[in-house]
């Protein structure tokens, strides 16, 4: 893990910290216990899942904004996300290719987001 991975895993921890004291639904709760006694190491593709969610929003937002712009006729924006963000962009769409189900999941629940991984060829082949 690099120190940028860190500071990713640590910003979204932080995130999460500020949501505790939130109300929980009782049911929602008991399922996702009962999801995480099936798969006990679960949390490790949820953050994974999360951050990759993360750098595509901010990709999708960056990309409306710059057609927002040229609509308006204005200079567009700097894209967000950053080095850091598109570094563990790139190494979870890496872990997504030797991980068909991810992407399977994601279309099953229509999730347009699966469509990133379709025709990016990451191992230089």
């Amino acid at each position: 893990m690099t120190p940028q991975e860190r500071q990713l895993v640590a910003e979204l921890f932080d995130r999460l910290a500020s949501l505790e004291p939130e109300p929980r639904d009782p049911d929602a709760e008991r399922v996702i216990a009962e999801g995480f006694r099936r798969a006990p190491h679960a949390g490790y593709a949820l953050v994974q899942t999360v951050l990759v969610q993360d750098e595509a929003l901010k990709r999708a937002n960056a990309r409306i904004e710059e057609l927002e712009a040229k609509l308006a006729g204005e200079a567009p924006r700097e894209q967000k996300g950053g080095k850091r963000g598109a570094i563990v962009f790139e190494q979870s769409l890496q872990i997504a290719r030797r991980h068909p189900e991810i992407r399977r999941d994601a279309a099953d629940r229509k999730i347009a987001a699966a469509d990133i991984f379709d025709g990016i060829d990451l191992c230089g082949s």
